[in-house]
């Protein structure tokens, strides 16, 4: 080290103290190709975390109870452990796992969703497998299922994520799907996600208030007892003599033939009654109507508006580079015709990256 430190660096820097000018040329002209090299390379602001880990998470359709997510998360156990990279796998059904990753923020618990924490042999093999993994799922039936590699940087929903704002939920609805299609168009893109491209089935009581006035039922009665028979009311407590307290609840018995509980089914309908302002009991069929129809799964807000979020993953396995996919499918979303009232609200990493930068 002495001998580097007398002759090789006194040496280069008396020869760059005689060398000014020469020195600050060199020194603009590398930070000039350096500059240049950006459009050629990338940006990536958050690297890879390099840990031999990555989440794989399940989502079944709407609806699906925790043994049917089970039976779906059982048969991605059962592909993850024929895998050779695969050291081990650690699953929650109806909840993510907890959190593992300080940037990763598990999801609410509901009977759908499912995750398998994936811990391989070498961080190395993380990036492979996941590629390999995503094209064999991505035929399954039914099942959604996503893969995130641990990275750096803080919480973001998805690479990419475009969140539409405005006021009718039918107008989002079709521009949600518009901004699905875009991203789903452009090259580099994958596991596009639009949370109304599904909506659940509700069951909706059409109350007719023109009937259930002239019976002298008032309308608030009929939501409080279709809510007593279905979900059941509480009207007290109840404390044994151990201490414990007890809800006491009220509910339809719904029992069947053998005298065990079982789900409510649309028949019980029929053997509601609303009690009317003149003392007797109305059979809810006679004011009110059942009918079927789809909503959506969720209502997101986001500034006092309704919103709905399009996420979108990138292929960086492909060799694609999240920033300059993202400004792709930006700049086609830039034409997207927009009603009076509606904005689109670019977030993901780019968000994320211009709040570091600018920081």
């Amino acid at each position: 080290l002495d001998a580097l430190s007398d002759r090789a660096y006194v040496g280069t820097l008396n020869w760059a103290l005689r060398r000014p000018r020469t020195v600050v040329a060199i020194a603009v002209l590398a930070l000039l190709g350096a500059g240049a090299l950006f459009p050629l390379i990338g940006v990536s602001l958050f690297p890879k975390a390099g840990k031999p880990q990555f989440l794989v998470s399940i989502e079944t359709p709407e609806g699906s109870n925790l043994d049917y997510t089970d039976r779906a998360t059982q048969t991605v156990e059962g592909v993850l452990r024929e895998r050779p990279e695969v050291k081990t796998v650690a699953a929650n059904v109806g909840r993510d796992n907890p959190r593992v990753y300080y940037n990763v923020i598990p999801r609410r618990e509901r009977a759908n969703v499912a995750q398998v924490l994936v811990e391989t042999y070498d961080p190395n093999q993380v990036e492979p497998l996941v590629a390999g993994l995503r094209s064999q799922f991505a035929a399954m039936a039914g099942v959604d299922v996503d893969f995130e590699v641990f990275e750096n940087g803080p919480p973001v929903e998805a690479p990419i994520a475009v969140k539409v704002l405005g006021p009718d939920l039918a107008t989002l609805d079709r521009l949600a799907s518009e901004v699905e299609a875009i991203l789903d168009g452009t090259e580099g893109t994958e596991n596009v996600t639009n949370p109304l491209a599904q909506p659940k089935t509700a069951l909706a009581v059409r109350i007719d208030r023109n009937k259930a006035g002239l019976l002298g039922v008032p309308i608030a009665e009929v939501d409080r007892t279709v809510l007593a028979a279905m979900h059941g009311l509480p009207l007290g407590t109840f404390r044994a003599r151990e201490g414990e307290d007890y809800d006491i609840v009220v509910r339809l018995p719904l029992t069947g033939p053998d005298g065990q509980p079982r789900r409510p089914a649309l028949g019980d309908f029929d053997r509601i009654a609303v009690a009317s302002m003149h003392g007797g009991a109305v059979p809810l069929r006679q004011v009110a109507t059942l009918e079927f129809e789809p909503v959506p799964t969720r209502i997101d807000h986001v500034d006092l508006a309704r919103a709905v979020t399009v996420t979108s993953d990138v292929d960086v396995t492909g060799g694609y580079n999240e920033i300059a996919v993202t400004l792709d499918g930006f700049q086609q979303l830039d034409a997207l015709a927009l009603p009076p009232g509606y904005r689109v609200v670019y977030g993901g990493k780019l968000e994320a990256q211009q709040e570091s930068f600018s920081s």
